[in-house]
């Protein structure tokens, strides 16, 4: 397991289920990673060779995790990623941020192929595959709507509004 904090790591987890079957037991990391600037506010797995992370610092960082070593950095948004999303199909890397944007990050030469520009009102706070049509996925924002993109086409389907609150 890979998680993130406020400062600026990634941890490592390596644990079994016996580690975790007794309740007092204690696990402690079993890596540290430090090579983003400031806080790690979203870890996401892309496969068994690597994963992503996106932070306050505005860069992507892709990781192996055979060697926990930064594969890729991906710069582009202006402000916080909050949101990452593989797309196995597509073998994209789409992204959300601060910057109301969201882009779609080739895995094969680590390009971004394409930027939704202002896709919502405010920050992006989530992202996630539509299930029903693989060439689709959702955005969620902090102006409190959810937005389903059609990758195909590169354009909006629809707004769904509802929320009186912050979607995440």
């Amino acid at each position: 397991i890979a998680s993130g904090s406020d400062d600026s790591t990634i941890k490592i987890w390596n644990f079994s289920f016996e580690d975790i079957a007794s309740p007092e037991k204690i696990i402690t990391a079993y890596k540290t990673l430090g090579d983003h600037t400031s806080s790690v506010t979203v870890v996401s797995s892309i496969n068994d060779e690597v994963f992503a992370s996106g932070s306050c610092d505005e860069s992507i960082l892709i990781w192996m995790w055979s060697s926990y070593s930064v594969k890729s950095k991906l710069m582009g948004h202006k402000g916080t990623i909050y949101a990452l999303l593989f797309h196995k199909s597509l073998n994209y890397l789409i992204s959300g941020a601060e910057d109301k944007t969201i882009k779609l990050w080739s895995l094969v030469n680590y390009n971004c192929d394409y930027t939704f520009p202002i896709a919502h009102k405010n920050d992006i706070s989530g992202l996630c595959l539509d299930v029903t049509d693989s060439n689709c996925f959702f955005s969620c924002s902090i102006d409190k709507s959810i937005t389903k993109w059609n990758l195909s086409t590169k354009k909006k389907e629809y707004i769904l509004q509802g929320h009186s609150v912050p979607v995440h």
